[in-house]
């Protein structure tokens, strides 16, 4: 195992104009198709294999976006 992330973030764009109403387990923003997700403090440190849920409820024609970003590392 690695060592704990002391914090996180998750970043996606979306592609059809869709937007974050609310969401939870994280902080959320969006600038234009951006969406940046950090920690909320009490979720901030991950120990290795660890599952972060988070959530969201959204407005507009829902597209998947095509690639997430974890601590500045693409998601596989």
């Amino acid at each position: 195992y690695g060592a704990p992330t002391p914090a996180w973030d998750l970043a996606f764009t979306f592609g059809n104009g869709e937007t974050v109403v609310n969401g939870w387990n994280g902080t959320w923003a969006q600038v234009g198709d951006d969406v940046e997700v950090t920690d909320a403090g009490w979720n901030a440190v991950l120990i290795d294999g660890e599952v972060l849920t988070l959530g969201f409820i959204g407005d507009g024609s829902p597209v998947t976006p095509g690639q997430f970003v974890f601590n500045g590392t693409v998601c596989q």
